[in-house]
């Protein structure tokens, strides 16, 4: 009977090893699709693009270089909201991040600001509340005219090399079946919009 446990617990390494290398080749993956926050403000300056009423967040996972989604959306459509939030949530490893040290704002210009939320890893992070903490800083937003914009990956599942095949399907099943980010950030769905990027894995 001492090999049953040995089967469950390489089955979960498999799995926790194939999720955390298949979320850094996506990251890899989503940088090629993005350029520094220098670029866009300087591409802004030179294209004035029109500008529609109402804010737009994106979530961000970097806080030097423009949200794949922001550069896809912009890209095609060549219209930004009058006010743009680049929203990064960071989790520390501290357990409580202390509500006064929690946010960092940054205006860049052009209506383009930078939002860095905190968190400890025993807590969750609901980016309503974080907007409404932000107003004391100076970030004045709308609930009816705010929009939440979210990448959503479509994964291909090809021969590249680095990562095994049967791993790269693990990783997309389980990317698939994972908790959506909308539901994780406590987001109202009828205020985010979704768009959608294919990776190759």
């Amino acid at each position: 009977g001492g090999w049953v446990p040995l089967v469950v617990a390489l089955a979960m390494l498999a799995v926790l090893t194939s999720w955390k290398a298949g979320r850094e080749r996506v990251a890899r993956s989503l940088g090629t699709r993005s350029i520094p926050l220098d670029e866009l403000l300087a591409m802004l300056e030179r294209e004035t693009p029109y500008r529609s009423p109402g804010t737009a967040v994106y979530m961000s996972s970097s806080t030097a270089s423009t949200p794949p989604v922001l550069l896809h959306h912009y890209r095609r459509t060549k219209v930004l909201q009058e006010q743009v939030v680049l929203l990064s949530i960071e989790t520390e490893s501290a357990p409580v991040v202390p509500r006064s040290r929690r946010l960092t704002l940054e205006d860049l210009g052009h209506g383009i600001f930078r939002l860095r939320a905190r968190y400890g890893f025993m807590q969750s992070p609901r980016v309503t509340d974080i907007l409404k903490q932000a107003a004391t800083e100076g970030l004045e937003t709308r609930a009816q005219t705010t929009t939440f914009y979210l990448g959503r990956e479509k994964l291909v599942v090809t021969r590249n090399p680095g990562m095994a095949m049967w791993r790269k399907s693990l990783y997309a099943f389980l990317s698939r079946n994972a908790r959506a980010a909308s539901d994780f950030f406590g987001l109202p769905p009828e205020r985010v919009l979704e768009i959608g990027i294919q990776l190759d894995l």
